[in-house]
């Protein structure tokens, strides 16, 4: 249950990070976009959920998800524009950040929970 409702507030942390992309009412034409996420995990449950459930399709979005085995190189991706949008490891996006990057990250809530 816990991990069902991790993976809800994950897909809602994606869609709201998308939002800017489109919207069932101004989408006249559908937008693609190019996704990349670094780890085939449980932590990308809910960008999967999100495809699955047609919910990029809903907003007027054609996300293309890219698996990209390296952090850092989802990153490089990013500032290259090969992607208009990533998920990447913390570290990785921050020391881009600090070096000068311009890039925008977004938080994502914690997907697990301490006893």
């Amino acid at each position: 249950m816990k991990r069902l409702k991790a993976g809800i507030s994950d897909a809602i942390v994606l869609l709201s990070a998308l939002m800017f992309l489109g919207s069932p009412v101004a989408a006249a034409e559908v937008k693609n976009i190019a996704f990349g996420y670094s780890s085939i995990s449980p932590m990308m449950h809910g960008l999967w959920m999100a495809k699955e459930v047609g919910a990029f399709e809903r907003h007027g979005i054609d996300a293309d998800l890219i698996f990209i085995s390296s952090g850092p190189i989802v990153v490089q991706a990013l500032l290259g524009g090969d992607l208009h949008a990533g998920l990447a490891a913390t570290s990785a996006v921050i020391g881009a950040a600090l070096k000068g990057a311009s890039i925008e990250p977004v938080p994502q809530p914690r997907t697990w929970l301490r006893r």
